[in-house]
């Protein structure tokens, strides 16, 4: 695909050859809304991808790409709604409620961040975003064993998850675990400097230097 290869130009392009060809081609109008929002054409891309909703008003692609577009707009209630509907009419897509999730993560309204973020996992289990926010979630929540199940989850499923790691960490230093939450901060501070992320690695590094010399 265009798109996944970082060529939005082309694949805008494309997309807009497709609507050329066929005026009603909702899902085109979609896509083209997508690669814009990768472009960071938020207020052309909202445009297109209204246009496929009056097209097609049960495409569930098209509101979950408007509902991405709202919330870089900062409209965090309408991007909410936009994902509801894109949930409703592309139910086996997990996305819709992951981003919900985020968005009540960002709202620090962590109760509803976590119904989303379930909802997300009954849908794709296999979800490691998912079950790491699940665990921020959590951790907010003042449950540190929940979140470490989540962030344990997120790390089994993708062994190079550095904020996972990191954030066991955190919650581990909290349950007054400081033998744990020194190995996986020096796992997490290791993967930052491998990823090129030496801020996080500082981050890191900082918090195995107030740890106690032992439990």
């Amino acid at each position: 695909m265009l798109r996944q290869k970082g060529q939005l130009q082309e694949a805008a392009s494309a997309f807009w050859q497709a609507i050329r060809a066929d005026p009603q081609f909702a899902m085109a109008y979609a896509n083209l809304g997508g690669a814009l929002i990768e472009g960071n054409n938020l207020d052309q891309a909202e445009a297109y991808l209204r246009r496929a909703l009056e097209i097609q008003p049960d495409l569930g692609n098209a509101y979950y790409n408007l509902g991405i577009v709202l919330q870089a707009q900062g409209h965090t209630d309408e991007a909410l709604a936009a994902l509801d509907k894109a949930a409703e009419y592309s139910p086996q897509a997990p996305e819709s409620r992951f981003q919900q999730g985020i968005i009540y993560l960002q709202q620090q309204k962590y109760a509803e961040a976590e119904a989303a973020l379930q909802q997300a996992l009954q849908i794709q289990p296999q979800y490691p975003e998912a079950h790491y926010n699940l665990g921020i979630a959590r951790f907010n929540q003042g449950q540190p064993e929940a979140a470490l199940d989540s962030f344990r989850m997120a790390t089994r499923l993708n062994g190079g998850y550095a904020d996972a790691y990191y954030s066991a960490g955190l919650a581990f230093i909290q349950l007054g675990r400081f033998d744990e939450a020194r190995t996986v901060l020096e796992y997490a501070k290791n993967l930052y400097i491998t990823l090129g992320n030496p801020d996080w690695a500082a981050k890191a590094q900082n918090h195995l230097g107030e740890l106690p010399t032992g439990e």
